[in-house]
């Protein structure tokens, strides 16, 4: 069987628009050449960052915690691997994304749930439901999916991702962001919450 080779790094990235000294530090998977990059969340200055032992500098207590945070989700992409493999499944960068993000197979995604929604809504228009509202869904269904890639950035997050968090932030992206209204962005909520249902 042909060995694969299997590589975790860290690095730093630096949002152009951000105003902060912070970078964030991504989390990069690579399988037999194949890579994809995971956000960690996490963030630092620079110069605090060593980029050939891969870890952060300094002593700091808080230096430690990061270090070990980043350390266990090293550990657990090599868990998910062997697992996969257990399995006889793929061993590929994106499986491994997946299984960090909590994402398995058969999983639907909240906004691959909100498209099915609304292509059954559509077929109901003019007994069950009016144009109008199609077109409500249609846009919550684009703003959710602007939030996700602006939040998380990722195309797609698993429906049991939608937990009290979610909420909070999602209510303050489109309060913040996207300037709306407390009622129109309570309104975007109880639509995401029949989709959620």
């Amino acid at each position: 069987m042909e060995k694969k080779t299997f590589n975790i790094r860290f690095f730093l990235k630096k949002e152009k628009s951000s105003e902060s000294p912070h970078a964030q530090i991504v989390m990069r998977i690579t399988v037999n050449g194949e890579r994809t990059n995971l956000t960690t969340h996490r963030g630092i200055e620079p110069e605090k960052w060593d980029q050939k032992l891969n870890k952060v500098k300094g002593r700091l207590k808080e230096d430690r915690e990061l270090n070990d945070y980043l350390k266990e989700r090293e550990m657990k992409a090599f868990r998910i691997k062997s697992q996969l493999e257990d399995k006889k499944l793929p061993v590929t960068a994106h499986a491994i994304r997946n299984g960090l993000l909590g994402i398995n197979e058969g999983d639907k995604g909240l906004l691959e749930a909100f498209a099915e929604h609304n292509r059954m809504i559509e077929e109901l228009e003019g007994r069950d439901y009016a144009l109008a509202t199609i077109k409500r869904y249609k846009i919550a269904l684009s703003v959710t999916g602007e939030f996700i890639q602006a939040n998380y950035k990722e195309k797609d997050l698993p429906l049991r991702a939608v937990n009290h968090k979610f909420i909070m932030d999602f209510e303050h992206y489109l309060k913040t962001k996207r300037n709306c209204a407390h009622n129109t962005a309570m309104k975007y909520l109880v639509n995401l919450k029949k989709i959620r249902l």
